[in-house]
């Protein structure tokens, strides 16, 4: 109770002495310029206002004096004050049996340093420009592939579009169709409606088709129709009794048969023969003479000649064979 007491005592007088510094404050300058008194050091005004008075009688005095000393030291005073309250926190808080824990210290937001160079490097900012450049970089790279690849792969995809549903490219390395189709020809032939359908190709059109008897594709033209007779009279071919002619030939009257001197076609096949009938084996020799219209694969629309001959640029190239392509002509 005593220490309470002594601190309320000495609240009151910290309280008087800002109040009379407050009065002073506010009174015209020259008052207080006559009532001023030497002022002593900061250290013995705090000295004084926070040493315990001794008695009832020694609080008036210094609540009198206050405001002759509180006009300069005004920040010395508000200073005083915060430490008597602290130190009058501190008093309770000891009677009631707490110690008061000190602040915490604040949280330090400094980030960690990193460890390696490599991670500070990758911590630094990246200027725009060079985020713009590794971005370009990134599309490149994903676009590299049709960049350098590209035009390869829509090259064969036109190539196998090309040759493997319009067109067929077949290489007639015999003599059967001379001169229509001379020896080592390439033989480009139009495929696409074969491949949606089975038509029915015109006499006199040139056909490959494939032979289930001999396992390999052939090239002849197309003579007899389905339903049609075929006899050969001296030397030239007849349907159903009439003579056709036959302009493609080199050799007109050399048509002969040794199997068979007539044939009657089925439905849904051909009679086919080559333009050399003297060296041309086709429907005339074989057991089976009749070619179904599923086997047939495409109509001849271009021949390409190809010859050889040696290669004597180098000399260990001589003797291989340089293929040299002669003037292209229609199939007809």
């Amino acid at each position: 109770m005593a220490d309470r007491h002594y601190q309320g005592k000495r609240l009151e007088g910290v309280k008087g002495a800002r109040l009379e510094s407050r009065r002073e404050r506010s009174a015209p300058p020259a008052e207080v310029t006559h009532r001023q008194a030497p002022t002593p050091p900061a250290e013995e005004v705090i000295r004084e206002r926070v040493a315990p008075p001794a008695g009832p009688e020694s609080a008036a005095p210094a609540a009198e004096n206050a405001p002759e000393r509180a006009v300069p030291v005004a920040e010395s005073v508000t200073e005083a004050v915060a430490s008597v309250v602290e130190n009058a926190v501190e008093t309770a808080a000891a009677e009631a049996g707490h110690t008061p824990e000190p602040p915490a210290p604040a949280a330090e937001n400094t980030p960690e340093p990193p460890a390696t160079a490599e991670e500070a490097a990758a911590e630094q900012p990246v200027p725009a420009a060079e985020q713009a450049e590794q971005s370009g970089e990134a599309g490149k790279k994903k676009k590299g592939f049709w960049a350098d690849y590209g035009y390869l792969v829509i090259t064969a995809a036109v190539v196998i579009l090309v040759f493997r549903v319009l067109l067929q490219l077949a290489f007639v390395p015999t003599a059967s169709m001379e001169s229509t189709v001379p020896t080592n020809s390439l033989l480009v032939s139009w495929q696409l409606p074969y491949l949606v359908s089975d038509p029915e190709p015109a006499r006199g059109s040139i056909v490959t088709f494939w032979s289930e008897e001999l396992g390999k594709l052939l090239v002849k033209r197309v003579i007899g129709l389905p339903g049609e007779e075929i006899t050969f009279v001296d030397g030239f071919v007849c349907i159903n009794g009439e003579r056709i002619p036959e302009p493609y030939l080199d050799q007109q009257g050399a048509t002969t048969s040794a199997q068979s001197p007539s044939f009657r076609v089925p439905e849904g096949c051909l009679f086919v023969m080559g333009d050399n009938r003297s060296g041309s084996q086709d429907s005339r020799y074989w057991k089976d003479p009749y070619v179904p219209l599923a086997n047939v694969r495409a109509q001849a629309l271009l021949c390409i000649p190809v010859k050889y001959q040696p290669v004597k640029i180098l000399p260990k190239w001589k003797g291989l064979p340089l293929p040299i392509v002669n003037e292209i002509h229609t199939v007809t």
